[in-house]
């Protein structure tokens, strides 16, 4: 991945994540190569987007979750603190019969 390419990705997962938008898919150009640089990237993001950090989350705690993952070890990303709820908190949401 190019230094060019890092800041694309920046880019597009800034702007996924401001409209509340998912993507499927990725140009194999803006894959990271490992670990290492997913993590970077993810800083960089947190960086663009400029949003307090309100707490983490960890995944993948299961050898099961890691193979599914492909991934060594728990991994863990930031959770913005405007859409951490302070609890007591009552969510809007749909019954599902």
């Amino acid at each position: 991945m190019t230094p060019d390419d890092e800041a694309r990705l920046v880019r597009l997962l800034a702007a996924l994540r401001r409209e509340r938008r998912q993507q499927s898919g990725l140009d194999p150009a803006l894959v990271p190569a490992d670990e290492a640089a997913a993590y970077r990237i993810a800083a960089k993001v947190a960086e663009e987007l400029g949003w307090a950090v309100g707490g983490w989350k960890i995944a993948a705690i299961k050898p099961e979750m890691q193979q599914a993952l492909r991934t060594h070890a728990p991994i863990y990303g930031r959770v913005f603190r405007q859409f951490v709820t302070d609890s007591p908190a009552t969510l809007p949401g749909r019954v599902l019969l």
